[in-house]
């Protein structure tokens, strides 16, 4: 009699080509690459793309480099023997890919940023961190690829595609008890695992941001230095400060400097500002996270006491009267001022204002909840 196996034959699942999800995960990577460039900061779309990018494909990447068989291949039982094999061996299948793709992503993330910290490079740029990514994962797809071709073709993993929900239906389902609460258990910390990765992502993108504004010099080697300011200053001597500008706003941003020497007097214990000088303001375009240094060359058009020069900061263009108080940050540092012939010393230092104003030195305004 002639005996036909339908059983096999229903088991048979219809499988993608032999390297196709190592294909997907890599054009997937270069599209959200594009993608992250292009749309804006805090973009619901950008964070649908963000989030499988890192909650997914470093840990599928990894796991394709260390499993390249199928779960199956070159066993001839099945029962414990297949289930120390995807631990043991090199053969995995496509649930337990799955399942250990979002834990290793956690791992890939954790152990990538603590190297780039000791490394010297910065979190708070998004290129550095994603270059890195990206690198970890072409590179692993790479190993991944390697192995799948070192072995018999016969052996190489494939995943199926043949009624996916059926088939994950199939293994809560489990007639087994033991192994569907398993399989469930796996399931419910996958989904804390997304949903922790997801809104740790959400809170960082909404977190703090500001600007932070110095005031540096350049010393003879071409270092920068928070020192050696110039103060003593004869009427139409020039002078020169640099202004570094630092963008933690989570995007790129177009600021306005507006340099202005100022007179103050105090009035009550407040600064007031009696007479004022404006240079032609400067625009500065900083990338999110970047830091950019501006050379300021200017010379007193103040003479006397109690002069400073201050610099303000807007986004965008600035106003028609710019001032303190409607400047987004600021910085300053005091001047003595003389006219041609009388020495500098002679000038009365700044006394030190009270109230809104800040401390007669060079400062940084870090106002980050103003």
């Amino acid at each position: 009699m002639k005996y036909q196996n339908t059983t096999e034959k229903v088991a048979v699942d219809r499988t993608l080509p032999v390297f196709a999800d190592l294909v997907m995960i890599a054009a997937y990577v270069v599209l959200a690459d594009v993608l992250v460039y292009v749309l804006p900061a805090g973009s619901v779309l950008r964070k649908v793309i963000t989030i499988p990018l890192l909650c997914f494909v470093p840990g599928y990447a990894v796991v394709s480099a260390l499993y390249p068989r199928r779960p199956d291949a070159g066993l001839s039982n099945a029962g414990t023997e297949r289930g120390r094999e995807w631990l043991l061996g090199d053969s995995a299948g496509w649930k337990v890919r799955g399942l250990l793709s979002v834990p290793l992503s956690v791992c890939v993330l954790s152990v990538l940023g603590v190297a780039l910290s000791l490394l010297g490079f910065s979190l708070a740029s998004q290129w550095v961190p994603l270059a890195a990514l990206e690198t970890v994962v072409i590179a692993a797809l790479t190993v991944g690829l390697v192995r799948r071709l070192w072995v018999t073709p016969s052996e190489r993993f494939r995943v199926p595609y043949r009624r996916p929900a059926t088939r994950f239906a199939d293994a809560l389902s489990s007639p087994s008890w033991p192994e569907r609460a398993l399989n469930l258990t796996l399931v419910v910390l996958v989904l804390l695992s997304i949903g922790g990765l997801a809104y740790g992502l959400t809170a960082y993108s909404s977190a703090e941001r500001y600007t932070t504004m110095t005031l540096v010099t350049e010393n003879e080697s071409g270092e920068y230095v928070a020192g050696d300011f110039p103060s003593n200053l004869s009427s139409g001597e020039e002078a020169s400060l640099v202004v570094n500008v630092e963008n933690h706003e989570g995007a790129s941003a177009e600021y306005s400097v507006v340099p202005v020497v100022q007179r103050v007097a105090t009035d009550n214990g407040s600064a007031v500002v009696v007479e004022r000088r404006q240079f032609d303001p400067f625009n500065l375009a900083v990338d999110r996270g970047e830091s950019v240094y501006e050379r300021h060359t200017f010379e007193a058009r103040l003479t006397g006491s109690n002069v400073r020069i201050v610099y303000l900061l807007y986004r965008g263009a600035p106003p028609d009267n710019p001032t303190v108080d409607s400047a987004y940050r600021y910085v300053h540092v005091w001047l003595n001022a003389s006219a041609s012939g009388v020495p500098a010393t002679e000038q009365v230092q700044p006394p030190e204002p009270s109230g809104d104003a800040v401390s007669p030195a060079i400062t940084e305004f870090d106002a980050r909840y103003r």
